[in-house]
């Protein structure tokens, strides 16, 4: 998201907690920032929390890495990547 005017509700009827990182605060090449946010949330939760991640495919690489290592159970977790930061663009 650019800023907080992109927000949109999340209902649920469950317990669900977001954070959004707008793209504004950070620089343009900037990576890395979200997998980073992402693993201190996961350290904060309860080990039998699901964690549903999707996002560009280096952070989807190293939040899944992540799980794997603190041997989250894989049926409690969705992790994806649907797109690629093109590194042309990030150099």
């Amino acid at each position: 998201m650019e800023d907080g005017r992109e927000e949109q509700p999340l209902p649920t009827e469950g317990t669900l907690k977001a954070r959004c990182l707008h793209r504004r605060h950070y620089p343009m090449a900037a990576s890395g920032i979200l997998a980073d946010q992402a693993k201190a949330a996961i350290v904060a939760c309860g080990g039998d929390t699901f964690v549903w991640a999707a996002c560009e495919k280096a952070d989807a690489r190293s939040i899944r890495s992540f799980l794997k290592s603190r041997k989250h159970d894989r049926k409690s977790m969705y992790v994806a990547w649907y797109w690629e930061r093109d590194i042309a663009q990030t150099v």
